[in-house]
């Protein structure tokens, strides 16, 4: 199962897309990007089952 998260990016002034398998992994790939974001600014977007999209939005 993919999961794809969502966060502002303030760096970029944009949204960003991230598949990962939980927020704290969104947070650490953000703070390689140069985002620093707080678990509460995650959203999940996205669940991939069976190859088609949940929307959580």
């Amino acid at each position: 199962m993919r999961k794809i998260y969502s966060y502002y990016s303030d760096s970029h002034r944009a949204f960003a897309h991230i598949e990962a398998n939980s927020k704290k992994e969104v947070q650490e790939r953000a703070l390689e990007y140069g985002d620093k974001v707080k678990l509460s600014d995650i959203s999940l977007l996205m669940v991939q089952r069976n190859g088609e999209y949940l929307r959580y939005v």
